[in-house]
């Protein structure tokens, strides 16, 4: 969770600030929105595949057991 300066409360506490190696501010591209695509990206490979390798579709298994 972020507090209202953008930096998680842990950071902040510990007075831990993510710099460049310029030193200077990392800002919001290269931190929230690069690590958010790239977990949403991943995540949605990782769920594919899953569903593919373990036929985990919700209407597949659902024909099989209701009968109309």
């Amino acid at each position: 969770m972020m507090s209202k300066t953008g930096q998680p409360f842990g950071k902040r506490i510990m007075k831990i600030k993510v710099i460049n190696l310029h030193g200077r501010n990392v800002g919001f591209v290269g931190t929230v929105l690069i690590r958010e695509i790239l977990f949403q990206t991943i995540f949605g490979i990782f769920s594919y595949l899953l569903i593919k390798i373990f036929n985990l579709n919700p209407e597949s298994t659902l024909r099989k057991h209701v009968t109309i």
